[in-house]
């Protein structure tokens, strides 16, 4: 189901939505749901109170009062690691790359980066992220039967055992 989340509206479409998003717990038991939009940005919402009232919208960003986070309309998982970090894969571009026609284009799907985000309670955005690393690409070599050159930028993260698996 797509609602309209209060967030600006993608050029052109008359289209305001979030969808898909990944909620993670913080240190301080506060909720932090993350969400791809049609704005080419993440977006994110901080809640106090186990999920019952949420905060508006607002970009996500690589700390308070820092450049947004680009991303086309994915889905991508944020996950924890241990109790202070978590990291992000994204694509950090807003869907106009390698001749995408903006947020919704799946061949701006490409390439995956990680940040990683230290938790700062006092920050607005309580996680704040340092510099995006490349992990990997497909070089925009297509799969499947429409060769989709952004469905290998799929990712997952867990611990198991104490070790890290991507």
């Amino acid at each position: 189901m797509r609602v309209s989340c209060g967030i600006e509206r993608e050029a052109g479409t008359g289209y305001s939505l979030c969808e898909e998003p990944a909620v993670v717990l913080l240190p301080d038991a506060r909720l932090l749901a993350v969400m791809p939009t049609v704005t080419g940005r993440i977006y994110y919402s901080v809640s106090e109170d186990a999920g019952h009232n949420w905060r508006s919208p607002e970009a996500l960003r690589y700390a308070d009062g820092s450049d947004g986070v680009q991303h086309p309309k994915s889905p991508w998982p944020p996950r924890s690691v241990g109790r202070r970090l978590r990291v992000l894969f994204y694509h950090n571009r807003d869907g106009t790359a390698y001749g995408g026609r903006g947020a919704w284009d799946n061949d701006s799907r490409r390439p995956l980066f990680l940040a990683v985000a230290l938790y700062d309670a006092d920050a607005r955005q309580p996680l704040r992220f340092g510099d995006p690393q490349l992990v990997c690409d497909t070089h925009g070599f297509g799969v499947g039967p429409k060769s989709r050159v952004g469905l290998a930028m799929y990712s997952s993260l867990i611990e198991r055992d104490g070790r890290r698996v991507f």
